[in-house]
């Protein structure tokens, strides 16, 4: 299902160098004016993102806590429609998959190009939370 959402056609606003981000629990689809995060559908046994129900309910979870702290970078949970192989966001029908809706932040470009989003210049605001 990403290698398609990798086409400006599945989307219903205007996209720039799409991109995929990957890592062991999701997929971060990078379209330019907005970033997708998919949760990856595995059981780790310290989190369970196995069924759909529970990836919903996690990309929920995720927008209710980090909405808190960027208002303006956490937007939505969105439905993925269409099918497997021609999947559509924020389609109407049944969700194949949900996605959590981010304004694509600078933050993305840069961990991006380092591969480290623990890099220096992003701990003093992340070191405030912990």
């Amino acid at each position: 299902m990403i290698d398609p959402l990798l086409s400006a056609a599945a989307y219903s606003h205007p996209v720039h160098q799409i991109r995929c981000l990957e890592t062991h629990i999701s997929w971060v689809i990078l379209t330019g004016p907005y970033a997708y995060k998919i949760k990856k559908p595995v059981n780790l046994g310290f989190l369970d993102f196995s069924t759909l129900a529970k990836r919903h309910q996690f990309c929920d979870e995720e927008l209710r806590l980090n909405r808190r702290f960027a208002p303006q970078l956490y937007i939505d949970v969105v439905a993925i429609g269409g099918t497997v192989e021609q999947p559509m966001l924020q389609a109407d029908g049944d969700s194949i998959e949900d996605a959590v809706a981010l304004g694509q932040a600078l933050e993305f470009g840069a961990v991006a190009r380092t591969g480290s989003p623990g890099t220096d210049q992003h701990a003093g605001p992340r070191a405030a939370l912990y």
